[in-house]
């Protein structure tokens, strides 16, 4: 399963969004994370911007276990969140 991710606003309009689907190779240890261990392949996730912190740390520390090049991508769409008011990032499950 992959993921969808979008930046949107409080009336769900995009702002932005990762160029293909995120996954990622060890989809079976994301329980030894803070917020990404809640990631639901099958339904959808929501963060808001006062999650970002512990999303980047997250997100951070998966780049070191994962050589996925989307992990940038999405580390920019996080650290626009954790800046931006009224902003979420998505993760629209399969």
């Amino acid at each position: 399963m992959a993921w969808t991710v979008t930046l949107e606003d409080e009336d769900k309009q995009v702002i932005s969004s990762l160029d293909r689907e995120f996954d990622t190779t060890i989809r079976d240890s994301l329980n030894g994370f803070k917020l990404l261990c809640y990631l639901d392949p099958y339904g959808d996730t929501i963060f808001n911007r006062l999650q970002m912190h512990d999303l980047i740390h997250d997100l951070q520390q998966l780049k070191t276990m994962d050589s996925n090049l989307l992990i940038d991508e999405l580390l920019l769409l996080a650290e626009r969140c954790k800046l931006e008011t009224h902003t979420y990032l998505y993760f629209y499950g399969d």
